[in-house]
């Protein structure tokens, strides 16, 4: 792993070699090891870009050895990466049994750079269910909400709009992220004391608003909100046309992957105190496989000392997630 990270990082400095280093990994998936396949899935960031992202959607992962959940971490980047083709990303989208996670992730690189609304509506009428329609149409409407909205600025205003939000279509936007740079740690522990009382169904709003949102440095709720949808998985019926049984554990086990990517890069000891607070089973594992693959990256005895404390069972099945 680390003579891949060596190479991706001369791709970085270098765009000509980030371009030939693509090209090798393309040409010869099946001969990577596993090792560089989790690494490939966790940074698909660092080598695929506008310019070869339709190539890394149509490339035959599984076939080369790669699991579903590593295949479609790359092949959700590779279509978000297709923002500025966005029926090509639309239509390859349609191919793939994405789970949701991934699936809205596409949608908001997709309508989140769009600034025509008949273009926009245009390609939410090629998308191939109701349920994408439906957010799709939610990602159009917030930008035009955002426009003139009273200031948020009290933990009971913030959460009563929040928890107002669509469970199913809604995303928490960059204003209410934005509401909580100027609030004080006061300020900050209360909003995050209101959340814990609320009952389940209020939770799960603000929760799923707060992941399709993606990620916030500035929302103290995130730890909570993930945790939440984490250990109380939702009992909604698949979408029609979904044949993943596993669906619904692969999207929280993006959850759990994605919150823990972007804390890693700054509080890795305070990832691993998020992970100890997770329930068990494969959402826990697939986070704490990534916070080590991470942590590794730039203090390998650091996550060495951190997993060596985790348990033998977790260990042992952490060895296991790479193979399926």
């Amino acid at each position: 792993m680390k003579l891949l990270n060596a190479i991706l990082e001369d791709g970085d400095r270098n765009n000509n070699n980030g371009k030939a280093i693509s090209e090798h990994l393309l040409a010869n998936l099946s001969r990577l090891p596993a090792s560089w396949r989790t690494m490939m899935s966790e940074r698909s960031y660092r080598f695929i870009n506008n310019d070869n992202a339709a190539k890394w959607a149509v490339a035959d992962l599984e076939d080369a050895g790669f699991s579903k959940y590593q295949s479609d971490q790359i092949r959700a980047r590779a279509l978000s990466s297709l923002y500025r083709e966005p029926e090509t990303a639309i239509r390859l989208m349609g191919e793939f049994d994405m789970d949701e996670s991934n699936r809205h992730n596409v949608l908001s690189n997709i309508f989140g750079n769009l600034k025509d609304p008949g273009q926009a509506a245009g390609l939410i009428a090629k998308l191939n269910t109701e349920e994408d329609r439906e957010y799709a149409r939610s990602l159009t409407s917030s930008r035009e909400q955002q426009v003139d909205q009273p200031k948020i600025d009290t933990p009971d205003a913030w959460l009563a709009a929040a928890a107002a939000i669509d469970p199913k279509t809604g995303r928490l936007s960059y204003q209410f992220s934005n509401a909580l740079s100027d609030w004080d740690s006061g300020k900050r522990a209360d909003l995050v004391r209101q959340f814990q009382a609320l009952p389940d169904e209020s939770k799960r709003a603000i929760a799923e608003g707060l992941a399709r949102g993606g990620y916030s440095s500035q929302n103290p709720l995130q730890a909570d909100a993930v945790r939440f949808l984490i250990s109380n998985p939702s009992t909604e019926p698949e979408p029609e046309g979904s044949n993943n049984p596993k669906a619904a554990e692969n999207r929280t086990s993006s959850l759990a992957v994605n919150y823990v990517s972007s804390l890693a890069q700054t509080d890795p000891t305070g990832a691993g105190e998020w992970i100890r607070t997770l329930p068990n089973g494969e959402p826990k594992l697939w986070a704490q496989k990534n916070l080590h693959g991470l942590w590794s990256q730039y203090d390998p005895q650091a996550a060495d000392q951190w997993l060596a404390t985790q348990s033998a069972s977790d260990r042992a099945a952490i060895k296991e997630l790479g193979k399926k």
